[in-house]
């Protein structure tokens, strides 16, 4: 199955615009190449739509965003995670099948959500900033097994929660008024041997 490559004009098509997002569609199909289809990003001004009903032509699709939605990847083949599996098992699987998305879904296999990996490699360069505070819904063996951890001590280690996650990166003191200023049951902190952040916390 040939993934829709859609034809687009302006962002606020003129008339020419439209017509040859049309006529190139047309083009393509006679040449055998189905999976073009024109489509239009704004809506159509009265001489446009006048073109159109007067040769009796049908007007592109009209299409407000190119936000990922689940219908331009499902296939036969699609491959769908659990909503209960980590963001990194699913990135992994992703990245395994040679998928650009996955579906998200429930325990019943009830679509969710939709799980795409340029917004994946988008969020990740955000949360390797050290200084950014990252809120995420997670629980603690989804930690686990996405930083592949030996637990010493677990605790309703199913719970999704939302926490905040703090790189232990600072100096001391920067670092402890960083976590004074949050709920200490709400926060994960992550840092290397360092003896006074293992203390702290």
């Amino acid at each position: 199955m040939k993934s829709t490559t859609y034809i687009f004009g302006h962002r606020n098509p003129d008339t020419d615009a439209v017509v040859s997002a049309v006529a190139f569609e047309r083009l393509k199909n006679l040449l055998g190449e189905t999976e073009y289809k024109a489509a239009r990003a704004g809506k159509l001004a009265p001489q446009t739509e006048y073109i159109f009903k007067r040769f009796n032509v049908t007007p592109p699709e009209f299409i407000p965003d190119m936000t990922p939605k689940v219908k331009y990847f499902m296939s036969e083949n699609f491959v769908s995670v659990n909503e209960k599996m980590s963001l990194w098992s699913a990135a992994g699987k992703m990245q395994k099948n040679e998928h650009k998305a996955l579906c998200i879904v429930d325990d019943g296999g009830k679509y969710k959500s939709l799980l795409h990996y340029n917004v994946f490699a988008r969020n990740v360069l955000s949360i390797l900033n050290p200084e950014h505070h990252l809120s995420v819904n997670t629980s603690i063996s989804l930690i686990k097994e996405t930083l592949n951890a030996q637990p010493l001590i677990l605790s309703n280690e199913d719970e999704i929660v939302k926490i905040t996650m703090i790189v232990g990166a600072a100096s001391f003191e920067s670092f402890n008024k960083t976590l004074e200023a949050h709920l200490s049951e709400r926060v994960i902190v992550i840092t290397g041997d360092r003896t006074k952040y293992t203390n702290s916390a």
